[in-house]
């Protein structure tokens, strides 16, 4: 009986030192991918303040500026006028008048 008693203390003593190095083993993994998740995390964190800062130089260089807006504008308000009149006098001079402002907004 008691020769019984020690060989099952024996594999009950096994099974728990088993046991034991399998939760070892398994912490070491939580360790690990914990360490490699901050890592991912990090680097995720710097692509997307690289994206965010790509997205402003973007739309900065997409929006045009007010130099570019009133030069748009004043050739439009040319086309407007040799629209509406190619042979005025008076469209001449504000056709002339617009292209010195297109020239002075520019140099």
């Amino acid at each position: 009986m008691e020769e019984e008693s020690r060989r099952k203390e024996q594999k009950l003593s096994a099974a728990l030192s088993y046991k034991q190095r399998v939760i070892d083993a398994l912490e070491q993994q939580i360790a690990a991918l914990d360490a490699e998740n901050s890592r991912l995390t990090l680097s995720n964190t710097r692509l997307l303040s690289a994206l965010t800062d790509l997205k402003q130089r973007y739309n900065a260089k997409a929006q045009p500026t007010n130099e570019t807006t009133t030069l748009l504008q004043n050739i439009a308000d040319i086309d407007d006028n040799d629209n509406d009149n190619d042979n005025d006098d008076e469209n001449k001079d504000e056709d002339e008048d617009i292209v010195d402002r297109v020239i002075t907004t520019r140099y």
